[in-house]
């Protein structure tokens, strides 16, 4: 009696291609869990608080102040800071207190000013805040 028994076959296609597939996503799965703990490294949603805003036009100066929370702000910077007319640049950026939540811009215009505008803080993790700004004096 003659028994026919199959040829050992590879393994199931399915199988083969399921292996494959983990194999290239682990790389992908190590490059997203790393990404949470370098976005955790900048407050999540911190906000930014005008405490007082000036533009004093005759003098050609002005001063924003901002209250930042969660404390502490990334550190000072001008180019924190745009403003809505090219007649205006930062002449001081800076902290006014040891816990770095309050954050201080001084400004100069450097050409015939508008008698309003716009400053614009943009600190990086924290949501942007707009100051608008009159002529006084």
């Amino acid at each position: 009696m003659t028994v026919n028994v199959p040829a050992a076959s590879s393994p199931d296609p399915a199988r083969r291609l399921l292996i494959k597939a983990a194999a290239w996503s682990i790389p992908m799965v190590a490059l997203a869990t790393s990404a949470p703990a370098a976005a955790s490294s900048v407050p999540p949603g911190g906000t930014l608080v005008e405490l007082s805003s000036s533009w004093d036009a005759p003098s050609n100066y002005g001063e924003v102040k901002v209250l930042l929370s969660p404390a502490p702000g990334p550190a000072a910077s001008a180019e924190y800071v745009v403003f809505s007319d090219t007649a205006f640049e930062v002449a001081s950026a800076e902290y006014d207190d040891d816990d770095k939540s309050i954050f201080r811009v001084t400004f100069t215009d450097i050409a015939p000013p508008p008698n309003q505008f716009t400053a614009t803080v943009s600190i990086p993790g924290y949501t942007p805040l707009v100051v608008q700004l009159f002529a006084a004096g």
